[in-house]
């Protein structure tokens, strides 16, 4: 357990460094079959990332910032600890793919003025053999080729509780690329409060294969497991996309009582691991299946319980939860040990701004489509945080069953601030209610909260508001996906590509092979059908494209609005007329 006169996780890893040194930490799992297992002791973690401190105090100043450009693994786990030590801000950030843009990776390192890039040898050759890349006077550092015997040299630094320790930018999926400071303080304190919501302890064991640069894999599934003291398999998130039945392997062969992702991670296994290899597996152990980073859908909750059911997975062990990097990472979760709560409210009235239970009708009391809409809840805040439901205009907070923007305020688990943003802080992190009272983060999500229970509907800004109504574009665009067997999550996305005047209500499907020999006038039909007979909308436009045109953030989010600016620019194109379709299509 964390002791009080711990202030930093440096002062937990240098403790348990001494006290547990030949305990397993970090377990390296490959990305494929046959590749071989790493690992990471509390004492090999201690001394390999003082080596590197070492190089970094001798090479930077305190409070400089490095860029971590790792995909997965424990050498990104080094050189976090390895800045942690040198108190320098550790940046993650994802790792340009070989022929993609370094936009993002240069508007990283100009926003966070970092000085230094820490990699592995093979990712930093690939990066200063680009044309496209001028390392200028910056410091790179390939963190696989470091001397160990370099820990002799660290010096211990003086590190304040309020110290940055992080930036964490955002996926920049609605709002553009920003990065929230996250001190020491924040850390410790919101990673007690992960701990006492799930349950925790030093006897716990976790599985995770989620991205380190985001939110959820370096606070849930990194920083965690060292906060509270229990060992961690890491596998890479790309390999458990490429072949879901690792995720769950590496659960069974660890024994592990925590993990989890997004939704579709969920999907993914319902939908790509087979009965005959089902049989192979036992999730007896877990306890905690943590559902968050997007909306948790009542359709995967139920389909996972009865695809792995007799694999001794219980539907008590769902957690969905709701959190965002600006929170360092969660804000609500379900109880522990309790099945997943799903209510079945009126579609009519939510778009009205109320939540009101729906009756249910049909044969065997099945819920009509067009009259109702299903939510899991994402539970309950912490008791140390405080959470309200606030209309943005009047900042009047709203009662029981009353959509509208949540805010919430939990002490110094909360940061305070963008890095080097005063206006963008001052109205997410400074919002104060009517009567004065705050600061809240106003998150920009859309919600309600009933009995007690939070309920996610939506991003802020891609509300659609059509004939003073309210629709939430993922919640089209789980019609869309849900209405054919060959239209997948993340690969739709709805927009409002109007004027600013009259809706114009545009839904872009990207298009397998799979899906061709529908023929494009079917599966066109299909999605304005959908949407029509579920929401009462018109579709003006649907178009058909490529796989992975739709533009994303680094955690697979789709970003809608560079979606609208595509489509504005002509650059969003339709396959209706390409000769790859009509090869396929037998309309």
């Amino acid at each position: 357990m964390d002791r009080k006169d711990d202030a930093t996780l440096l002062d937990i890893l240098e403790r348990r460094a001494q006290d547990r040194a030949d305990e397993l930490l970090y377990l390296g799992l490959p990305d494929r079959s046959r590749g071989s297992v790493s690992q990471l002791t509390y004492g090999e973690l201690f001394q390999r990332s003082t080596a590197l401190a070492a190089i970094l105090q001798d090479l930077t100043r305190a409070g400089s910032r490095a860029l971590l450009v790792y995909s997965a693994g424990l050498e990104f786990v080094v050189a976090s600890f390895a800045c942690l030590l040198a108190n320098v801000v550790a940046v993650p950030t994802y790792p340009p793919r070989p022929r993609a843009s370094l936009k993002r990776l240069r508007r990283v390192l100009s926003d966070s003025g970092a000085q230094v890039i820490l990699g592995e040898s093979s990712s930093l050759r690939r990066l200063q053999g680009r044309d496209d890349f001028d390392p200028g006077q910056l410091i790179l550092i390939a963190t696989d080729s470091i001397d160990c015997s370099a820990s002799a040299i660290w010096q211990r630094p003086e590190i304040s509780p309020d110290d940055p320790a992080f930036l964490q930018y955002t996926s920049g999926s609605t709002r553009g690329l920003k990065a929230v400071v996250l001190r020491h303080r924040n850390i410790m304190s919101h990673s007690a409060m992960i701990r006492d919501a799930f349950g925790h302890t030093e006897a716990s064991r976790g599985v995770i294969c989620l991205p380190p640069y985001h939110d959820m894999g370096l606070v849930g599934g990194i920083l965690q497991p060292l906060f509270v003291g229990f060992p961690v398999a890491l596998l890479s998130p790309f390999a458990m996309m490429q072949r879901p039945l690792r995720w769950l392997q590496a659960i069974t062969e660890f024994r592990a009582t925590t993990s989890g992702g997004p939704d579709f991670f969920y999907r993914l296994c319902i939908e790509r691991i087979s009965p005959e290899e089902r049989q192979g597996l036992d999730l007896s152990s877990w306890r905690v299946a943590f559902n968050g980073s997007e909306m948790v859908k009542p359709r995967t909750v139920r389909e996972f319980t009865a695809a792995f059911g007799r694999c001794g997975f219980r539907p008590e062990a769902f957690f969905p939860c709701y959190g965002m990097a600006e929170a360092t990472l969660m804000i609500t979760g379900c109880r522990l040990n309790r099945a997943p709560v799903i209510r079945s409210f009126s579609r009519s009235e939510l778009a009205r701004g109320r939540a009101l239970p729906s009756v249910k009708a049909g044969i065997e009391g099945t819920v009509e489509a067009e009259a109702a809409v299903e939510l899991v809840s994402c539970g309950q805040a912490p008791p140390t945080t405080e959470l309200w439901i606030v209309d943005p205009t009047t900042r009047r907070r709203l009662g029981d069953g009353e959509v509208g923007e949540i805010w919430f305020q939990s002490g110094d688990s909360l940061p305070s601030s963008y890095w080097r943003s005063v206006e963008k802080s001052r109205q997410t992190f400074g919002a104060c209610l009517a009567d004065g009272s705050g600061p809240y983060l106003a998150t920009g999500d859309q919600g309600f909260i009933l009995d007690g229970e939070l309920y996610l509907l939506g991003r802020q800004d891609d509300l659609l508001i059509i004939r003073g109504r309210n629709y939430y574009c993922q919640d089209l665009e789980t019609s869309v996906q849900e209405s054919h067997p060959t239209f997948s999550r993340g690969a739709t996305t709805v927009f409002d590509a109007g004027d600013g005047g009259s809706p114009r209500l545009v839904v872009a499907q990207e298009l397998g092979r799979r899906g061709w020999n529908r023929g494009a006038d079917a599966l066109r039909a299909q999605i304005r059908q959908a949407i029509t007979a579920e929401h009462g909308l018109r579709v003006d436009e649907v178009l058909l494209v490529r796989p992975t045109t739709i533009p994303r953030t680094a955690n697979g989010k789709v970003r809608r609005s560079a979606c609208r600016q595509a489509y504005r620019a002509g650059t969003l194109i339709d396959l209706a007329h390409s000769s790859i379709l009509r090869e396929g299509t037998s309309a």
